[in-house]
């Protein structure tokens, strides 16, 4: 299976996260703001132990600046959200609608479902947990988490 294909599927996805965000008023998202946890960093090395094996401690290092969050540091972050947040959803509503996604990848002839790629549901589900610790950076999926948003 090409990673272009997965990666074709999982912007489908990306954008069905941005609807979510984009569904929520800006009150709403306040509240969720103000019920909002910093997640414990033993929590979070566990989650990147057990999706990543061997590459956790290299995944740790990278993922630092967000793992190393003071309760100060995140409240910081819930301001900004918040501060944002028009900002916010202009740019989620910007993001292509799932469906045209979709349909562009089959115009091309691509696989638009998990199940045309040959994945089931459960080695999806995954990417989702465990994709945002790729990388440092805030995507919508550490907003998602944040504002307790559901993942696929």
């Amino acid at each position: 299976m090409l990673h272009g294909a997965q990666v074709g599927y999982a912007l489908s996805l990306v954008a069905e996260q941005y609807v979510k965000i984009r569904a929520l008023s800006r009150s709403e998202a306040m509240n969720r703001l103000e019920g909002a946890v910093l997640p414990k960093r033993t929590d979070e090395v566990a989650n990147i132990k057990a999706g990543y094996g061997e590459m956790a401690d290299d995944i740790v290092k990278e993922h630092a600046a967000f793992l190393d969050l003071t309760e100060a540091d995140f409240d910081t972050v819930k301001q900004r959200i918040a501060d944002h947040w028009d900002e916010i959803q202009t740019l989620a509503a910007g993001v292509p609608a799932p469906e045209l996604i979709t349909g562009y990848l089959r115009q091309v002839g691509g696989s638009a479902s998990a199940q045309e790629l040959g994945l089931a549901a459960e080695e999806v589900s995954p990417g989702f947990q465990y994709g945002h610790y790729l990388r440092n950076r805030f995507s919508v999926v550490k907003l998602s988490r944040i504002l307790d948003v559901p993942l696929i």
